[in-house]
Parts: structure tokens; sequence; C-alpha cells
């Protein structure tokens, strides 16, 4: 298993450096934009391309950074990589996939306070300088005269806009507002985590104790919740094949009609297989009693999980 403090730090790294490559892949749209408004006339399917490229190739340059990082750290209890939700991680210590830990316990420390006063920053020059830059561009594309076919002209407003809205982006990049600080890392924290977890979801040091529900109530027995967590797994799967069958039968209808109208019925259909399967799933639950939230420390349950993923207990009475 891994330890916490390690996989925070590499966790706090990994969104310094993913800020950076946004910004700097914003700078470098903003001037690819100014270059294109200056650079001769193309035609139309080349300018389309030059302006999807550099977007579709960031999404794929951080797509497979964002996999090599989770790949790097797995769960040891369902052996598969860790998902993409690395402040709750840090802050919970569970897998949010199948709830089991992933950490190493933590050295014995001091007892942590019963209760926690945390104030929060009064920073307004973030928010203040971005409502700036969003009147300043809306003042210049009411000033700025575009032709029916001036697609340079458009394009050199694009970038001009662009850049003026990452000025105060890049200037106040660490400057966040509201901020509520870990006083032991100085971090900023998650609000929902730190009153779920009683932790920072920075560095993962617990700032004082979390106190559970005293009055749990009645919970299923382990058979009965298994048994229905079956019958729903078989409805998901009933209602993937009628989906996949009636997008077969709206793509058909398309090449057949040459029109999408006739398609709409089925993506209708679609749309209520799906909301009557999620809707059937729930109330099988809590026919049987298996509560909305965790009722020891009141986080909604995800309803294909064996365990919270924020307290570690279970939704169903176990049994020997």
């Amino acid at each position: 298993m891994m330890r916490r403090a390690e996989f925070a730090e590499a966790a706090k790294q990994y969104r310094k450096q993913g800020r950076t490559l946004l910004l700097g892949a914003g700078w470098f749209y903003a001037a690819w934009l100014l270059g294109l408004a200056t650079s001769a006339e193309l035609r139309p399917a080349w300018l389309a391309a030059a302006l999807v490229i550099p977007p579709a190739g960031f999404l794929v340059v951080m797509t497979l950074r964002r996999r090599n990082f989770l790949r790097r750290y797995r769960c040891p209890g369902c052996g598969r990589a860790v998902p993409g939700r690395l402040r709750q991680i840090v802050a919970t210590g569970r897998c949010p996939r199948c709830g089991e830990m992933v950490f190493e316990p933590d050295a014995a420390a001091t007892a942590p306070p019963e209760e926690l006063n945390l104030h929060c920053g009064k920073r307004f020059l973030p928010p203040a300088c971005l409502g700036g830059a969003i009147v300043f561009i809306l003042f210049l594309g009411s000033v700025w005269k575009f032709g029916k076919e001036d697609a340079a002209n458009a394009l050199f407003f694009a970038g001009v806009a662009l850049a003026v809205l990452l000025v105060p982006l890049t200037i106040m990049r660490r400057l966040h507002p509201f901020p509520l600080t870990c006083p032991h890392c100085g971090g900023e924290m998650s609000l929902t985590l730190l009153r779920h977890t009683a932790r920072c979801s920075e560095c993962g040091r617990q700032l004082c104790a979390f106190h559970r529900n005293p009055c749990v109530p009645e919970l299923p027995p382990e058979s009965l919740f298994l048994a229905v967590l079956r019958r729903n797994r078989q409805a998901r799967i009933w209602a993937a094949a009628w989906v996949v069958t009636l997008a077969a039968a709206a793509v058909t209808t398309i090449f057949c009609f040459r029109k999408p109208f006739p398609a709409y019925p089925f993506a209708l259909a679609g749309l209520l297989v799906l909301s009557t399967a999620s809707a059937r799933n729930g109330k099988r639950l809590r026919a049987i009693g298996v509560p909305a939230r965790c009722p020891f420390c009141g986080t909604p349950l995800r309803r294909t999980q064996m365990r919270c993923v924020f307290c570690g207990e279970r939704p169903y009475r176990p049994e020997k």
C-alpha cells in the first residue's frame, strides 16, 4: 500500500503542472488565432482544421497524461488504477470505486481537537479582475466592426479576447476567492470533504475529531442487499441492450429517410428506458430499507457499492 503523504504530494504537483499546461495552451491558442488572422486567406476547410486541431491535440495530450499518472497508483482492493478524484482520495483514504483503503495506516499521533475554527480569506481581487476582463471583452465586441465575410477580423478579435481573459488568470493563478486554507500545509481545502471526513483534502491530515451519527437506523441484512444488487445489475444490462437496439434502429431510420426527424421517437424511448431502469433500481433498494445517505457520515451513497467511500461503513447488516 502507498503512503498518504507521498500520494498527496504527487497529486498536488500533478494539479499544479496541469494548471500551468492549461495556461500555456491558452496563450498558445491565442497566438495561433492572431497568426491565422494575419496570414493569407485560407479555405474554409483548412480554416476549420486550423481552429480545431490545436484544442483536439491538447485534449489528447491531457488525457494521456492523466491516464499515465493514474496508472502509477492502483487500489489494493479492486486492483484497478485509482479514479481521477484525487482530492477525495487524499481526504478519505479510500478508493472512490470500491471503498477499500488505499493508504497505509497513519502513524500514531496526538489526538485531534474536538472542534476546528477556520476562517475563509476575503480576496475580492481575482473575481474583480476577471469581471473587468469580461466587461472589456464585451466592450470590444460592441465597437468592433465585422463584415459578412471578414474571417480575419473575427479571428483577430477572438485572439485578443482570449488573451485579455488569460491575463488575470496568469497573474493571479495562485489566488482564489474565499479560500479555506489548511493550518498545517496552507493548501486550499474542500469544504465538503472537510465536513464529511474532518481531513484536509490537500495533505490528508486529520484536523479535528470526526463524530459519527450515534443513531443508526435498522439496516437490511447482507444477503437481501446482495440479492437486490444482483437484480439491479441484471436490469442495467437489459436497459443497456434496449438502448443499443433503439440506437441502431434510429441510425437505420436516418439512413432510410435521409432526415433526422424519424429518429426522435427512438431517442425518447431510450431516455424512457434509462430513467425507468434507474427509478426501479432505486425503488428496490429503498424497499428493503437501504438509506439514500450513509447513516454514519451523511454522504450520498452510490447504490452500486458495498460500502461508503467516505467513512468505509457498509449500508447493510453483516450476517455471521
